[in-house]
């Protein structure tokens, strides 16, 4: 059982080892470690070695410390409880002149690392959850650009939803190993203290990567960095409160949203995942959006194609490659069942064809629903509606409104995520629509925002008053701090109104402090005016900064109708060429196809595109609704969109906008086929597998909105080396819905 335990808001913070079902890798053994445990003294003394802060400050006598938010990481081996670590670094902090001690968080764990060594982690922060300051830091030291903290209301504690940990500054991290043992493998972990990464290279300090790393601001080809980041999960079910309405959800390590992922660009990602889902059980899996999965298309992460799902008390270890830069998430893909909470930011760090001097970090807009996701399912599915969201949250917070809460219970007041700008600097923020159906307009009050990057993909940098995003799309921006340093904002996200939005409380509201602003003061400015259109800008703005030019004529072009009405058993369901699509838990295409399969059932919607070189999609429909039209492995060219039959033209041929995923504009009915929409993408077939396109709206894709693209199925079979932990998953599968019935309601991705 992963367990948190927290002595107040602030101060230590103690996180133990995770036991992940039959793999109990980082179990205490606190007998041993009690024996060997120094004494305070001897601890203090270790502290004031000299290597401890070879990374921290150019000094020669270590009791002055510099820096200002990230202090440090301290890592030691055979060491004492964490509760010895705390006290210790106070009293050295206390040490230094340049601190001020009632500013300073420390964070220690004890854990196990993989060949049994004990590891004691402390991380020493200088800022709290009401984010103050160490005065007499340098501007440059202050790290003002923060995320994920709250402001709360009366009542509240540092504990309630994002607010007490989550997506800290990177700027002054360091990894130090004890002086007395070379040979000690360094650990590190994530600025979230959730998600544990295990490697011997530091995540970027500072902007445009860190100095020790070969990387150019306009390298376009991948680094090969030989870096593993390891990660450990537990998903389980709990209760939170983001809004202030007690809910049950299911999440990551506890965590709403989940801890981040974060990489350099060419690194590996291993996460490990363990199915605590109990009460009742549901398998699960990940996926990591955006990231083509070109060398391990088996850990995609969706059920009944990729893998089997991980059968509740399983593990899986997905292991995959850092292959783009920039902001994306992951989520789980099993049902909508993400939308209960399994979700979080991810976070590669590249190299960045505009300047920027602060990076803000993921800003996370999402609707929400106090429902649980399988009622939602079960509302939804077979029927001819949808839910409506009850808020709108950016980085998991937003009050509501309690007098609403329909019976719940309900803390008022709930807060809102807060951030930092510095006067004069240019702020990066890489925005993130992880919600389930909404279409949203981000903007910042009395601020214009540069658009730099669409779903991990570079483009010429436009200016904008708001950022349209679909679900599971990705903008990256600059924003020119143009404010004074007492100033304060708010940064807001709206759903559209009417079908593009669907729900009962549009606005979604967070606040933006300059550097002397009072964080105690609610901020008083207007919101922008912009016109709510729901679609993507022109796709003659959205020009790739490295160009890539389609084929002149594709190897193969399908035309797909999406369709919604009742089926042949009178059950309202998506279509796809008049197919609703239902996977099948228990064999997955890809393990299918890897044995030499190319018939496939045909509500699977396999669509087999043989030796094809490349493919052209035309997507056509008069329903009424948007459609955030996502394609798996492919960052895939978006040729044209517009209503009515397509003439051929496509937009700047020589360069065509790429991205992931892009919003199908709703159809008019009423006009016939002067109403319908479409969408023309196009890829090229260079990355053998079985890749799902799909609507990212989570209830169209519950109602069977989906195809699998299968993509050289000669080389699938012939060159594909699957490992066995894919088979022994879908073996552990087996096995639990051999004594357990599995009710799948829906289309089960």
């Amino acid at each position: 059982m992963y367990r948190n335990q927290s002595r107040g808001g602030r101060g230590i913070h103690d996180r133990r080892g995770v036991a992940l079902g039959a793999r109990p890798r980082y179990q205490r053994e606190d007998e041993a470690r009690k024996a060997s445990s120094p004494t305070l003294a001897a601890l203090l003394e270790t502290l004031t070695k000299k290597s401890l802060f070879a990374a921290i400050t150019s000094e020669t006598e270590p009791p002055r410390i510099t820096g200002c938010e990230y202090l440090a990481s301290f890592n030691w081996l055979d060491t004492p409880d964490p509760t010895i670590v705390v006290p210790a670094m106070r009293a050295l902090l206390a040490q230094s002149p340049s601190i001020v001690n009632e500013n300073i968080d420390i964070f220690a764990t004890h854990w196990r690392y993989e060949g049994g060594v004990d590891v004691v982690s402390a991380r020493v922060n200088s800022l709290d959850n009401d984010l103050r300051e160490i005065r007499g830091c340098s501007e440059d030291q202050r790290g003002l650009g923060r995320h994920g903290n709250s402001i709360r209301g009366p009542g509240q504690t540092g504990s309630s939803g994002i607010a007490w940990r989550t997506m800290r500054n990177r700027q002054h991290q360091s990894t130090v190993a004890p002086e007395t043992d070379s040979s000690w493998i360094p650990a590190e972990h994530t600025s979230s203290l959730a998600g544990w990464v295990v490697s011997a290279a530091v995540l970027p300090k500072r902007r445009f990567w860190t100095n020790s790393m070969p990387w150019e601001r306009k390298q376009k080809q991948m680094p090969d960095t030989g870096v593993t980041r390891k990660y450990y999960w537990e998903i389980s079910r709990g209760v939170l409160a983001p809004d202030g309405v007690q809910k049950e959800g299911i999440f990551v390590n506890g965590q709403y949203p989940g801890p981040p992922l974060e990489a350099n660009w060419g690194d590996w990602f291993e996460v490990t995942v363990h199915n605590n889902i109990t009460g009742p059980e549901e398998g699960t899996t990940v996926h990591w959006h955006g990231l083509n999965q070109r060398e391990t298309p088996w850990f995609d992460g969706v059920p009944s194609v990729s893998q089997c799902p991980i059968a509740p008390g399983s593990t899986f270890t997905y292991t995959f490659r850092a292959d783009s830069a920039g902001a994306s998430w992951y989520h789980a893909h099993y049902s909508a069942q993400y939308v209960a909470g399994v979700k979080g930011p991810m976070v590669i760090y590249g190299p960045s064809q505009v300047p920027y001097d602060i990076d803000v970090g993921p800003v996370m807009v999402s609707d929400y629903y106090h429902a649980p996701y399988l009622s939602l399912v079960a509302e939804t599915v077979g029927t001819p509606s949808s839910p409506q969201s009850d808020n709108n949250l950016i980085n998991g917070k937003m009050f509501f409104d309690c007098s609403k809460a329909q019976g719940a219970p309900c803390t008022p007041n709930a807060g809102v995520s807060k951030f930092r700008f510095q006067s004069g600097k240019r702020m990066l923020l890489r925005l993130i629509n992880s919600g389930a159906a909404g279409v949203q307009h981000f903007t910042i009050d009395q601020h214009k925002m540069t658009i730099i990057q669409n779903d991990f993909v570079d483009v010429v940098p436009y200016e904008v008053d708001s950022v349209t995003l679909g679900v599971g799309q990705r903008t990256e921006i600059i924003v020119e701090a143009t404010g004074s340093p007492t100033d304060a904002v708010w940064m807001r996200s709206d759903l559209v109104p009417g079908v593009c939005g669907m729900t009962n409380q549009p606005h979604a509201l967070a606040a933006i402090y300059y550097e002397d602003a009072d964080t105690s003061v609610t901020p008083q400015s207007t919101a922008t005016q912009y016109t709510a259109l729901c679609q993507n800008d022109a796709l003659s703005l959205t020009e790739p900064f490295y160009p890539m030019t389609p084929p002149p004529q594709p190897a193969i072009t399908t035309h797909i109708d999406m369709t919604f009405g009742p089926n042949a058993t009178g059950s309202f369901v998506w279509m796809m060429n008049n197919s609703s699509f239902r996977g099948d838990f228990n064999q997955p295409t890809l393990l299918l196809a890897n044995q030499g399969n190319t018939s496939f059932p045909t509500e699977w919607n396999v669509y087999d595109y043989h030796q094809a070189t490349s493919i052209r999609l035309i997507l056509t429909t008069l329903a009424p609704l948007p459609h955030p039209m996502h394609l798996h492995g492919h960052n895939m060219w978006v040729l044209a969109q517009g209503f009515g039959q397509w003439d051929g033209t496509i937009v700047r041929p020589e360069n065509p906008q790429r991205r992931d995923v892009q919003i199908m504009q709703p159809g008019n009915p009423e006009q016939g086929l002067a109403g319908q929409s479409y969408l023309v993408i196009e890829f090229l077939a260079d990355n053998p597998g079985v890749w799902p396109m799909h609507c990212h709206n989570a209830w169209h894709l519950s109602g069977g909105m989906y195809v699998n693209i299968l993509e050289r199925p000669d080389l699938i079979k012939r060159d594909m080396e699957i490992p066995e932990i894919m088979a022994q998953t879908c073996r552990e599968w087996w096995a639990y819905t051999g004594h357990n019935v599995v009710d799948q309601i829906d289309a089960g991705v």
